[in-house]
């Protein structure tokens, strides 16, 4: 990872039937659909909106803005998931991921 870029954890969680939720843990945002990958994509869209703006509205507040923690359960939820015990404790199945992303408006990006 480079110094221009940001690392978020996430992770993706079966919650029902046709029921995921994506969860970003470092800006406490969420988002959920009836694939893991439909939820994936639209908190990835969430990320992207939620830093421009930051980057960009309220650039004062960027501090502030990012990171911004999740509540205790939503890290330990993430872990558990890192660690391949999640469907174990919690009765269904969590997957964890990595998103980088750099650290630049949408209009410098190439």
């Amino acid at each position: 990872m480079f110094p221009n870029q940001l690392r978020l954890r996430c992770y993706a969680e079966h919650q029902g039937p046709r029921l995921w939720v994506a969860v970003c843990i470092d800006l406490c945002l969420a988002a959920q659909g009836e694939t893991c990958e439909e939820a994936r994509n639209k908190l990835d869209a969430q990320i992207d909106q939620y830093v421009e703006e930051a980057f960009t509205v309220d650039r004062a507040y960027f501090d502030q803005l990012i990171p911004r923690k999740a509540p205790l359960r939503q890290p330990v939820k993430y872990y558990l998931a890192h660690l391949h015990i999640a469907s174990v404790l919690l009765h269904r199945s969590v997957h964890d991921f990595i998103r980088d992303m750099p650290l630049t408006i949408s209009s410098q990006r190439p």
